[in-house]
């Protein structure tokens, strides 16, 4: 396999659904940095999950070696996860998820979750199946290569053997990225000197 043919799937690639037919769809919110693994934790319970994600092409190296091209997923919306459910829901089975926070929307008169209109997570699903939301592979070496961060943003970073995590740049020395560490990792500080293996995940 050459370096520009990486597998069509990799390992834990979200395969999202196509169609929104014969389901009622509701919002959840999620935990920050959680809506892939909620993903798979639904599969896991029979659930019918959809979770929006765009692919892009990274490069990561590897010992000195030349840096090989792969890639990944990014959750879309931000804590957001949507499930769909027949004509009986059991709304129970997101208690058995840790990492779900409760439904967004709610009926003020049934104190029940509302549905999401069809159509939306119709076009969702669409837009994702023809890669809208995809990063080219030539747009993506070059935003990698021009970006520059500063202290306050937050950016994800490509951790070997880990999943990816989400630090705050505390500041920029002799080109080296001093972060730090959010949620699970606490107040941990790295050092980043290549900003190729960071993404900036917040707006400026």
């Amino acid at each position: 396999m050459s370096e520009t043919t990486p597998a069509p799937n990799p390992p834990g690639w979200i395969v999202n659904p196509t169609s929104a037919e014969g389901l009622n769809w509701f919002a959840l919110r999620v935990t920050p940095q959680h809506e892939k693994a909620v993903f798979r934790e639904l599969i896991d319970l029979a659930a019918n999950p959809f979770c929006p994600v765009a692919a892009r092409w990274v490069r990561l190296a590897s010992g000195g070696k030349a840096k090989r091209k792969v890639r990944r997923q990014y959750a879309l919306l931000a804590t957001y996860v949507f499930i769909g459910f027949d004509d009986a829901p059991d709304f129970s089975v997101v208690d058995d998820v840790a990492a779900i926070r409760g439904f967004v929307c709610f009926d003020s008169q049934e104190r029940e979750p509302s549905t999401i209109r069809r159509e939306q997570i119709q076009s969702l699903m669409d837009r994702q199946a023809r890669g809208v939301f995809d990063t080219p592979d030539w747009e993506a070496n070059t935003q990698r290569e021009t970006i520059s961060y500063r202290a306050g943003d937050k950016v994800r970073v490509d951790l070997p053997g880990q999943s990816d995590q989400v630090f705050e740049v505390m500041r920029v020395r002799n080109a080296k990225h001093i972060l730090r560490g959010l949620g699970l990792l606490g107040k941990e500080e790295i050092t980043v000197s290549d900003p190729r293996r960071m993404e900036l995940v917040t707006e400026r």
